[in-house]
């Protein structure tokens, strides 16, 4: 969702976001180091700022426990195997 809010910010993201309360919408640090690191390897001036804004309007919530062991737990399939696609809601 954030990063659909920074690449087409009047997207059919938009409207649901903004009619939350700020407390109701925000992103972990991950997830803002994440896309600040597309951001700089991209290199689009535009893109920074504009995740700069989108970033600044939002609370970033820390990494702490226990979202690692979720983070660890939500990673790998029921058998044990690892899978990251379970985490790309962040």
């Amino acid at each position: 969702m954030v990063s659909s809010l920074v690449t087409d910010p009047a997207g059919e993201v938009a409207a649901p976001v903004a009619s939350l309360d700020r407390r109701e919408f925000g992103a972990s640090v991950i997830v803002a180091a994440e896309l600040r690191y597309g951001a700089e390897r991209r290199g689009s001036a535009r893109l920074g700022n504009q995740l700069n804004a989108v970033l600044s309007a939002i609370d970033i919530y820390p990494f702490d426990e226990p979202a690692d062991r979720h983070y660890a737990q939500s990673g790998t399939n029921s058998n044990g195997s690892a899978s990251r696609s379970a985490i790309t809601t962040c």
